[in-house]
């Protein structure tokens, strides 16, 4: 065994460190001279040589490159920076946003790097995966920013590659928009054959830029398979170790909390299902105000469906769960009702985080009644004070804060007007316009989405919105005039004790 070693390190030794010489001022190619395999060879080791040398020099000379790489990569994130600021201020001042933006880029630069000194193919560099990680966290416009961001990263770490940049970026891009628009495992698969489409495409066409022969564009299509393959794998798997890790709200996340069937839904049908079945209706008026104006309408959904969980422990005193039955809020005083109302939002964000729920979650069921005044508490102590006494609107007003999103905002709006929609006895087309307009006017003249990004033609487009899904809520329906009537005339009609206070003449809680 031994005498085997020592042949095999006698056979190393024996293996020349150099194929040739070139001698001191040879010149090694001249202009219009076509490159051989053989001058190819020498300017490589000529490059190698002269950095090699650049490395054992001294003083400022030495830090020249390595300044050189610093101020490309901070330049490259300066615009990245810019391009955030322009398209999501906001993102800029959340902490663990800016904290995963810069993770996943130099995850990526690193794995480039690597690969790179481990003689790897360029076309395994994971950028698509990265990619399509910060679109399916953040949003599609920083996805394609980032896109082009690691692309150029990427292909600048590799030594000025600029068909790996190309690649990259095609890749990435389409990455973004498949990412956005997956839902499913079905989906996902979907996923995984289109963006290995994408790689091949993408280092065919390079190829073909570069004519390469055929063999070699075949030759490439393995590394291009394999990137395609696992970049959806592996940023649906990272993606929930960073939902986790730092409670973040994705389309998957919202997916899952959809689901009618999580625990918290189910137990609000069962102890307030008034409250339900409001939610639900919201959800179906806040998706289409998110929609109209560009929000992330399944945020606003699912927030709806949350937004009053803390209802459950005391349905009773809320007047969409009475059903008829005594209002217990007659035998309480003003201020002891309004305390009970506006627990409710202390109690939702204890019970999502029994459960977990996204920050995002959270802020809705906080913010979506913002600094607004339950009028009808209020007037009522009013009403009841004696004149040496004076009554503090503070103590009416629900903790807050006021809205900070659209997401937020569109629920607050859609809450009232789905509540007030149910006061309407005749809910024609021209009531509902003008019951909308006039609470979407009240909270803006009140300044509760002063905080809010929206705009006023965003409002318009909100009110519009909402108009169209009352109107399928509302439509007519065809009467049967040789069918007796389940119930009598006016038998579904609330009575003036059952009607919400936001109508002429209410004497009971609002929905909250």
């Amino acid at each position: 065994m031994e005498g085997f070693r020592g042949r095999i390190r006698s056979a190393v030794a024996r293996v020349p460190l150099s194929s040739g010489f070139v001698f001191e001022n040879e010149k090694i190619v001249d202009r219009n001279e076509r490159i051989t395999p053989d001058i190819r060879q020498k300017l490589v080791s000529l490059s190698a040589k002269m950095t090699e040398r650049g490395l054992r020099e001294s003083g400022i000379r030495r830090f020249l490159p390595v300044a050189g790489k610093a101020a490309f990569v901070l330049s490259l994130l300066f615009l990245f920076a810019v391009v955030v600021h322009f398209e999501e201020p906001e993102l800029l001042g959340r902490t663990k946003s800016v904290f995963l933006l810069c993770f996943v880029t130099v995850i990526v630069a690193a794995a480039a790097s690597l690969m790179h000194r481990a003689g790897a193919s360029e076309f395994l560099v994971p950028v698509s995966a990265g990619s399509m990680l910060i679109a399916a966290m953040f949003d599609a416009r920083i996805g394609f920013a980032a896109s082009a961001l690691i692309s150029v990263l990427a292909g600048g770490l590799w030594g000025n590659a600029y068909v790996l940049t190309a690649v990259s970026f095609f890749a990435g891009v389409v990455g973004v928009i498949v990412i956005k628009r997956v839902r499913s495992r079905r989906q996902l698969i979907q996923a995984v054959l289109i963006m290995t489409g994408a790689h091949v495409f993408a280092v065919t066409f390079m190829g073909l830029i570069g004519y390469l022969p055929p063999r070699e564009i075949f030759s490439t299509w393995r590394f291009a398979a394999i990137n395609g393959l696992f970049s959806p794998i592996v940023a649906y798997g990272l993606l929930a170790l960073f939902e986790s890790t730092f409670d973040i709200a994705t389309d998957f996340s919202l997916l899952e909390l959809s689901n009618l069937n999580h625990p918290l839904l189910k137990q609000l049908s069962v102890e307030a299902p008034g409250t339900y079945h409001h939610s639900i209706l919201v959800g179906n008026l806040a998706e289409a105000g998110a929609q109209a104006v560009n929000a992330n309408s399944l945020l606003a959904r699912v927030g709806s469906y949350y937004h009053d969980i803390g209802k459950i422990d005391k349905a009773e005193y809320f007047v969409e769960n009475q059903l008829g039955a005594k209002n217990p809020h007659r035998k309480l005083s003003p201020r002891m009702s309004a305390l009970i109302l506006s627990n409710h939002v202390k109690r939702s964000l204890e019970l999502a985080e029994q459960h977990r729920l996204p920050s995002a979650i959270q802020a809705i069921m906080t913010e979506h009644h913002g600094r607004s005044v339950m009028q009808f508490f209020y007037q009522k102590a009013v009403a009841q004070k004696a004149r040496d006494e004076d009554v503090n609107e503070e103590d009416y007003r629900y903790p807050g804060p006021k809205p900070q999103t659209k997401e937020s905002a569109i629920v607050m709006l859609a809450d009232a007007v789905e509540a007030a929609s149910r006061t309407l006895k005749q809910p024609t087309h021209s009531r509902l316009k003008g019951l909308i307009e006039s609470l979407v006017d009240d909270r803006f003249k009140a300044g509760e989405l002063d905080e809010s990004p929206l705009t006023l033609r965003d409002l318009e487009r909100i009110k519009e919105a909402f108009l169209n899904i009352l109107d399928g809520t509302f439509h007519a329906r065809v009467q049967y005039p040789d069918r007796e009537p389940a119930v009598k005339p006016g038998a579904g009609e609330r009575k003036e004790d059952d009607e919400s206070p936001d109508s002429p003449g209410s004497s009971v809680p609002p929905a909250g």
